[in-house]
């Protein structure tokens, strides 16, 4: 019988309010439905990740994490970046900039799964790209603007000491389509090889078919889907 842990996500619950634990199961083979259950009736909520289905009403399967990877040249080190600018609190856009975090979480499971009911996905993206803006979660912030108007933006942080990754992406939906996307790839591309990263990541939700094909034109590839359920207690 397959046994496993649950560990306590101690920034989760405290953020949330309530109680948040994590499953990680690397396999299903003879799982005991009964016992997950039980481990997680301590928690108002428990995330359970696993690359298989699983089959059972008391979960939710709420989304599926695909992350895809790209090998970038590192012997490229141009002077500046080709199409973006670094963000700096001297730039009056971070309004402009949490409006486009929300576009970008446009699939995420905490929008999506409508047992959240107190603001914890606009909580949460407000707390990650103010942490990005202020370098504690990312290394970067760049900007692509024309004409002084913010039209997209894309945060990169230290996976590590071989990998970087994109923490948000995201474009203002009128100029979606329109080669914005490319160029905040392309620059940060750039600056991860002027960091001295082997590979770029990106993890993005599987039924978001339009970034699953933006990346993939982009030369990334998939390197790994994990299923994501969401068990929740009263």
């Amino acid at each position: 019988m397959s046994r496993f842990m649950i560990k306590p996500l101690l920034w989760d619950s405290s953020f949330f309010g309530y109680a948040v634990g994590l499953i990680e199961l690397d396999t299903i083979e003879n799982i005991d439905y009964n016992y997950l259950k039980l481990i997680s009736k301590d928690y108002r909520l428990v995330y359970v990740f696993c690359k298989e289905e699983l089959a059972d009403d008391r979960m939710t399967l709420i989304d599926e994490k695909v992350t895809f990877i790209k090998e970038v040249n590192t012997e490229y080190f141009p002077l500046k970046l080709n199409s973006c600018k670094f963000y700096n609190e001297n730039l009056s856009c971070f309004d402009q900039l949490l409006d486009l975090a929300y576009i970008s979480g446009e699939y995420s499971r905490f929008r999506l799964d409508v047992n959240f009911v107190n603001d914890e996905f606009k909580n949460l993206y407000r707390e990650w790209i103010t942490k990005s803006v202020k370098k504690i979660n990312a290394i970067e912030t760049l900007l692509f603007c024309e004409s002084g108007i913010l039209k997209g933006f894309v945060t990169l942080k230290k996976k590590d000491d071989n990998t970087s990754e994109i923490g948000l992406i995201s474009v203002c939906k009128d100029e979606q389509r329109k080669g914005v996307g490319g160029f905040l790839l392309g620059d940060v591309e750039l600056l991860s090889s002027q960091l001295g990263f082997n590979r770029i990541q990106v993890a993005t939700q599987r039924n978001n078919e339009r970034a699953i094909r933006f990346y993939e034109n982009n030369g990334y590839v998939i390197s790994d889907i994990i299923k994501v359920y969401h068990i929740w207690n009263k």
